[in-house]
C-alpha cells in the first residue's frame, strides 16, 4: 500500500493546478463570446420606441447551446411579440449578404430564396428587465459550421434597429 502524506507543498501544488484549470476554462468560454454595442436613438422612430432600441447584443456558447442576449434601452414587455428582437444568422457569402436563418420567438427558421421562412427547430426565448435571451442547439442549423455571421434586429412599423449596424458580427459554434 502506498501512503501519500499531505504536506503544505503538495496542497499548494494541487491548489495551483486547480486555479490554472479554472483559468483555462474561463478563457475558452471568453474566447467564444462576442459582444457588439449599438448606438442609441439612431432614428426618430427609435427615440420614440425605446423598447425597440438595441443597446448591446452578445453571442456565446454554453452547455452545448448557442446563446444570444439582446439588451434594449428600456425594459422589455415579454408578452409583446411586436417588440421581440430576432437573430439573423449568415452561414454563406460575405458579411453583408442576406441571412440564411432567423431565430425568433420559440423557433429557428430557414429563410428561403423568396424571403419566406420555414421553421426547422426549437429555440428557447426568455426575458428579464431590459434583456431578451435566445438559446438553441447549433445542430438545428445544418450548415452552421464553426464560424458564422450574426446580427440582432428589431422591426416594428418604421422603428428598425440592427446591431451591428453595417455587417454581421462573427460568431463561433
Amino acid at each position: 500500500m502506498i501512503t501519500v502524506r499531505r504536506t503544505p507543498l503538495l496542497l499548494a501544488g494541487v491548489a495551483l493546478a486547480a486555479a490554472g484549470l479554472a483559468c483555462l476554462v474561463l478563457s475558452a468560454t471568453a474566447a467564444a463570446k462576442t459582444t457588439v454595442r449599438d448606438q442609441t436613438r439612431e432614428t426618430r422612430a427609435l427615440a420614440d420606441h425605446p423598447r425597440l432600441d438595441i443597446r448591446r447584443a452578445t453571442s456565446a456558447k454554453g452547455n452545448g447551446n448557442l446563446i444570444f442576449t439582446v439588451t434594449m434601452r428600456r425594459a422589455v414587455r415579454p408578452n409583446s411579440e411586436r417588440e421581440r428582437p430576432g437573430i439573423l444568422i449568415n452561414t454563406r457569402g460575405d458579411r453583408r449578404s442576406d441571412p440564411e436563418y432567423l431565430v425568433f420567438g420559440g423557433a429557428v427558421y430557414r429563410v428561403t430564396r423568396g424571403g419566406n421562412t420555414v421553421a426547422i427547430g426549437p429555440a428557447q426565448l426568455g426575458s428579464n428587465g431590459r434583456t431578451w435571451t435566445y438559446r438553441f442547439d447549433p445542430g438545428e442549423i445544418p450548415d452552421l459550421g464553426n464560424r458564422f455571421g450574426w446580427a440582432a434586429i428589431t422591426d416594428r412599423d418604421r422603428a428598425e434597429d440592427i446591431a451591428p449596424g453595417s455587417r454581421y458580427a462573427r460568431g463561433r459554434s
